[in-house]
């Protein structure tokens, strides 16, 4: 499965941050073909020893597509340079942004498991 993933470093107002993206983009994007969802994870700091480059991670977004296509009609299209646009204006912060290819891996997987991941481009063939 194709997704994106997006890193909010050193976010000034997390709550700003967060309805808008709850409000505004998710509604957006959602409702395009090939959009599955959008998982957040809330990330706190546990290593004393953590480095300088990954320190101030507060928010982790991942958008999960059902092609690379589907992705690529998002993340190059004008709407999404818009609202992009607009999220980076929300609150002061520093964004990263990448694409992944993910595969999942489980010792038990039941028959229809194996049938929703082949279909959304996971191995299902796990040993």
């Amino acid at each position: 499965m194709i997704k994106t993933i997006t890193i909010f470093k050193k976010v000034q107002d997390l709550d700003a941050l967060l309805n808008f993206y709850i409000d505004v983009i998710f509604p957006a994007i959602h409702k395009l073909p090939g959009v599955i969802c959008t998982d957040i994870t809330s990330v706190h700091e546990v290593s004393p020893d953590i480095s300088q480059d990954l320190k101030g991670i507060e928010v982790i977004m991942e958008t999960h597509f059902e092609s690379e296509e589907a992705m690529q009609a998002l993340v190059f299209s004008k709407e999404g340079y818009e609202l992009m646009a607009q999220a980076g204006e929300i609150t002061p912060c520093q964004i990263s942004f990448f694409v992944g290819n993910e595969k999942r891996f489980s010792d038990k997987l039941t028959d229809e498991l194996r049938k929703r991941i082949a279909r959304i481009g996971y191995e299902d063939e796990m040993t």
